[in-house]
């Protein structure tokens, strides 16, 4: 991607870019039908022509959102994987510190299995209470 813009303006972009091309799909038609006898698809009313005009001009303004889409998108991930910041667990990436954080609630692949540090202070604390407090 050629321009520039800041990592909020490209986050906003992106969701407005999400529901933008929901809404294209939705409106759009692609499949209609007409009678041997009619000049005019059935939906519509108009000629055939010129909804086909129509459905590819539809089609390609979703391919071309798409497409700007995935360019911010991957331009984010790019800015995430090089910005560096400082968290209270040490300097991470910002995709590293979106990791960290992930993997401490419990959520993504592994579910609450990767939260090694809870897991720790689980045993450390079950270990404890069973040791000196009964």
């Amino acid at each position: 991607m050629s321009e520039k813009m800041l990592v909020t303006q490209a986050l906003d972009e992106r969701d407005l870019l999400v529901k933008k091309i929901s809404d294209k799909i939705d409106k759009a038609s692609f499949v209609d039908t007409i009678k041997p006898n009619e000049d005019k698809v059935y939906s519509k009313r108009i000629g055939k022509d010129e909804y086909a005009k129509e459905a590819e001009s539809a089609y390609q303004q979703i391919v071309d959102l798409i497409e700007r889409f995935q360019k911010i998108d991957a331009a984010i991930v790019a800015s995430n994987a090089e910005t560096e910041i400082t968290t209270s667990y040490g300097k991470f990436t910002v995709a590293g510190a979106i990791s960290l954080r992930s993997r401490l609630r419990g959520l993504g692949t592994y579910d609450g299995e990767a939260d090694f540090e809870g897991i720790l202070k689980s045993k450390m604390q079950d270990e404890y209470e069973i040791e000196f407090l009964l």
